[in-house]
């Protein structure tokens, strides 16, 4: 990643792609259409930019996203750009990972019993599960981070393959959906570049975290006793009632990995070689 004052605060305006940055150097585009039609965005440069694997850069927007300058985009004016210091991107970066670990254990459990959640509550969890993804893959790409450490939550990994299914519609999809970063450290030198990155994703998290426990409340006022023991006995006593009953307002122990409609807009991802 590198930075280019003349770049910092530009004013840009058109209807190219807006992208996010993946952990293998791809960027996935985040197209928003009406009707059909390209909608036209009005972004703001930070003046840091990345390489794509093909060679072309990519800027970063004040709204965490990246665009491709030559991508139906012209400059429109310029604005102040803030710096923010490592303490405050920090922050950021903590607050999308306590929210995410909330989530995982809640879409775990959620998926075990998905028969007892409507359609539309199962897309839902989906949703909220999609997003945590990119969430974790934010947290991972670009070089913002280092010291990255990925865990997954005891007990609640054993629904991993409920998970699967209910994402992949039955068919194989990711097989380590419950392991997700639970440690990282902001690189001091891109602490800008890194709360423009992870400003938007913290207000997402804190939002999505929120909708996750209205729908972990549904599922758990319709488990029987006998459910509640099954639980336990395929989480080896692990997962408790009130554990289970704790995840609207908390979440559980985690192990280091290897040792209601949502009011939000939904973004479309596809991964564009650019």
């Amino acid at each position: 990643m590198t930075f280019n004052v003349a770049y910092q605060g530009a004013v840009m305006r058109g209807t190219g792609t807006l992208y996010s940055l993946r952990p293998d150097g791809n960027f996935a585009g985040a197209s928003i259409e009406l009707d059909g039609s390209a909608v036209a965005h009005t972004v703001a440069l930070t003046g840091y930019s990345q390489k794509s694997k093909k060679g072309n850069e990519h800027y970063q927007t004040t709204d965490g996203y990246w665009i491709y300058l030559l991508d139906n985009w012209e400059q429109v004016g310029t604005v102040a750009v803030m710096r923010y210091s490592q303490a405050q991107a920090q922050a950021l970066v903590n607050k999308i990972i306590a929210n995410n670990k909330i989530i995982i254990s809640n879409n775990l459990l959620c998926a075990r019993y998905a028969n007892k959640l409507t359609s539309q509550q199962q897309a839902q969890v989906r949703t909220l599960q999609n997003r945590l993804q990119a969430r974790n893959n934010a947290l991972q790409a670009g070089g913002l981070t280092e010291n990255i450490q990925t865990s997954y939550p005891q007990g609640f990994a054993e629904f991993e393959p409920y998970l699967d299914k209910l994402m992949s519609g039955g068919g194989v999809g990711i097989a380590t959906w419950a392991v997700i970063v639970i440690s990282c450290v902001v690189v001091a030198a891109l602490s800008t570049a890194a709360y423009y990155a992870y400003k938007a994703l913290a207000d997402e998290s804190a939002q999505d975290v929120k909708y996750s426990k209205q729908l972990t409340s549904i599922l758990t006022s319709k488990l029987t006793e006998a459910e509640y023991q099954q639980l336990l006995n395929e989480t080896q006593n692990i997962v408790t009632k009130s554990k289970i009953k704790s995840l609207v307002r908390s979440y559980s122990k985690w192990i280091a990995a290897g040792a209601v409609a949502l009011g939000v807009y939904i973004l479309t991802k596809t991964v564009r070689n650019t």
